[in-house]
């Protein structure tokens, strides 16, 4: 990447807002698990805690060797995919890798299971239940998928929706613990906890990963537009947009248009009449009106409608014929 390059990505503000975000929600996630081991610690006590402390830990470290992780090589091959645009590729190397997790994950916990007894004796010198080690290991088998999840969504480039789920599993542990304590329980049900809020937490993170799809070539525009309730289409002066096409195919299927004030895009789209025109790179305008067609189903419906009548009036392929003709008659 040229000096030039690297500067442009620095300074790209989608970039540092999703960065920004993914950090603070690095720091609420740490928070909330100090928070998880104090409520903890102060119900069971030093002793107690202490072997749930040795049956995460000693498990974490058999699983470590055990285990293989496949989200650096999905990002790795996943975004070469994208570049391609071979995405029948990109959801094969998702598929395997999903695969591979779960085949890999379940190895490990029932290894951990079977385990348990010299892992246990391992963990301290008089030994601790076997039984804390076995539900230490259900919580290994609970985010065995996070791997290709996360990826997913870095490959989506949101760091930001990984950490933020990763939050959300966080404070499920919060409430696990919590309510763990104020039931009574002792190692066992704080270790339990930890397992259903791992597996919550990696449920809530399959389920965004879940929503994001990879098109690649469309085929049929027009189905596709129809499955659209707004087209957004920001772009910047430097990248040379030139008519813009994707804005007038979503008009012709009555759909609204935020686009940016670039190039030819205000020509193609009458900002308040048949879409709405923001300030290139302003996220707080797209942002705005984003929200702002979102909330207003009416709006919505009214901007389309014009937006399809001008595409039908002003862009049908006779009427430029038309136009073309009158130009050259005009010359001759």
């Amino acid at each position: 990447m040229s000096s030039d390059g690297a500067g442009r990505f620095w300074r790209d503000r989608r970039w540092q807002a999703r960065l920004g975000q993914a950090t603070v929600a690095t720091w609420i996630a740490a928070g909330l698990t100090m928070l998880s081991v104090v409520v903890a610690a102060r119900a069971l006590g030093p002793d107690s805690y202490g072997t749930v402390v040795l049956a995460l830990s000693v498990t974490a470290v058999a699983a470590r060797f055990l285990d293989f992780t496949f989200a650096e090589a999905v990002v790795h091959h996943g975004h070469r995919a994208l570049a391609a645009e071979d995405i029948s590729g990109l959801r094969a190397l998702m598929r395997m890798s999903l695969f591979l997790d779960l085949t890999i994950g379940m190895a490990v916990a029932g290894a951990l299971f079977l385990l348990a007894v010299p892992l246990s004796d391992i963990a301290a010198s008089d030994g601790i239940d076997p039984a804390l080690v076995r539900l230490a290991a259900l919580g290994v088998l609970a985010v065995t998928v996070d791997g290709t999840t996360s990826a997913v969504l870095l490959i989506a480039r949101r760091p930001d929706l990984r950490a933020w789920a990763q939050t959300a599993g966080t404070l499920f542990r919060v409430l696990g613990t919590v309510a763990a304590v104020a039931a009574g329980g002792g190692a066992e049900a704080i270790l339990l906890s930890y397992a259903l809020s791992g597996a919550a937490g990696s449920l809530l993170l399959g389920w965004i990963a879940w929503r994001v799809h990879f098109l690649g070539f469309v085929g049929d525009i027009r189905a596709f537009m129809g499955a659209c309730d707004v087209l957004a289409f920001p772009t910047e002066p430097q990248l040379g947009e030139g008519f813009g096409l994707a804005a007038l195919e979503a008009m012709a299927t009555a759909r609204p248009v935020i686009a940016t004030r670039v190039g030819s895009l205000p020509e193609v789209v009458s900002d308040e009449a048949t879409g709405l025109l923001v300030e290139p790179r302003s996220i707080e305008g797209l942002a705005t009106a984003l929200t702002r067609l979102t909330d207003d189903e009416g709006l919505r419906a009214r901007l389309g409608e014009r937006g399809r009548i001008r595409a039908r009036d002003e862009f049908s392929l006779e009427g430029m014929v038309e136009r073309t003709l009158s130009v050259y008659a005009e010359l001759s």
